[in-house]
């Protein structure tokens, strides 16, 4: 789509067309008509009491949009808007911004210019610009959007926007909001144009918000406490460490262990088996009798390949016993409770207390 100093086509029907430039020629007269009167001996006085540098942006505003030269005359506008903003440097910011095709950006400096009251516009400048807001809004969408926390950041398009009133143009747009202890959300917007609609987020709050550290009480005669770091029991402590340590760090290492153990376990059965087959396969082709079979099977690694499939079997057995005991000590340690583990003339013994 091309704008009007670049080829006099907008791209749209030709009604559109035709409204846009009756109204924007005769808002091209009266934007003229304002460097008349500022020249104006009648102005002078008003002229004075300007804020410094705001005439002269604004006289440059006016020649460069005179000359057809729609980006420099966005670019003094807006320095005359920062100045002194008005319903006039809205106007003037929503037409240069027209006829840049920034259809968005036009219709919003011109609701802004219609509600501004200071410098207010004449009622023919404000039919004008009623007419040329219709234009806009064929190309465009206005969201509403309301944001809770209030305090929450929102992002359009990767870039931070304290509006709550979005002017989009066609096409998609991204809309991201965080705040801190929420969870953040993304949505993207598709603008088809001519639409307004109200989009309300409310930022979930975290399930798990950081810790707050807590007083360190004073320590009691049962709750032995080293001098040097603070009042903590010997329970807690070991509880600290084992979530320190990675939670069940133990439990995870016997699970992993029992699964190893079969495998080499099974390893070895199937090369023992192989290596039987073998031998039997010897035999019948070199016509061994049953003793000469017996001896070529003692002789033979069969035996020690039985031996480590049981030795195998063993541990992956003794993993799963150790991890199944590690898993309740460790569990226990890690809701608080105190765990002993004693060893006695006959065995071991497994105390807890909840």
């Amino acid at each position: 789509m091309e704008g009007r100093g670049q080829g006099g086509r907008f791209g749209r029907a030709t009604e559109v067309w035709l409204g846009c430039f009756l109204a924007c020629t005769i808002a091209a007269g009266e934007v003229e008509a304002q460097a008349t009167e500022a020249q104006a001996p009648s102005t002078q006085a008003a002229e004075a009491t300007a804020t410094p540098g705001y005439s002269e942006a604004i006289g440059e505003a006016i020649g460069h949009y005179s000359a057809g030269r729609w980006q420099q005359a966005q670019e003094a506008f807006a320095r005359a808007h920062a100045l002194q903003p008005s319903a006039r440097t809205y106007r003037g910011l929503g037409l240069s911004a027209f006829y840049l095709d920034e259809f968005a950006a036009a219709r919003e400096a011109f609701e802004q210019a219609l509600a501004d009251t200071r410098k207010p516009l004449p009622d023919e400048q404000r039919r004008e610009l009623a007419e040329l807001m219709q234009a806009c809004a064929r190309e465009t969408g206005r969201v509403e959007l309301r944001v809770a926390p209030p305090s929450a950041r929102v992002e359009l398009d990767g870039v931070g926007t304290e509006r709550r009133v979005l002017f989009l143009d066609r096409g998609r747009h991204v809309l991201a909001v965080s705040a801190e202890g929420h969870v953040s959300e993304r949505t993207t917007l598709t603008i088809a144009g001519g639409e307004e609609r109200s989009l309300e987020l409310a930022l979930a709050t975290l399930e798990h918000p950081a810790p707050v550290p807590a007083a360190i009480e004073p320590a009691t005669p049962t709750e032995p406490v080293a001098e040097s770091t603070g009042a903590y029991s010997s329970h807690t402590a070991s509880a600290d460490s084992s979530k320190a340590g990675g939670g069940l760090m133990f439990t995870w290492i016997a699970a992993a262990a029992v699964p190893v153990f079969a495998g080499v376990a099974t390893a070895v059965w199937l090369t023992g088996k192989a290596e039987h087959k073998r031998i039997e396969d010897q035999c019948v082709l070199d016509g061994c009798n049953g003793p000469e079979a017996t001896h070529r099977f003692n002789n033979s690694s069969l035996g020690a390949h039985e031996t480590w499939t049981n030795v195998s079997l063993a541990a992956s057995g003794v993993a799963l016993v150790a991890a199944s005991v590690l898993f309740v000590i460790e569990s226990r340690v890690l809701s608080g409770s105190e765990v002993e583990l004693s060893a006695t003339g006959s065995g071991a013994a497994l105390h807890a207390r909840f």
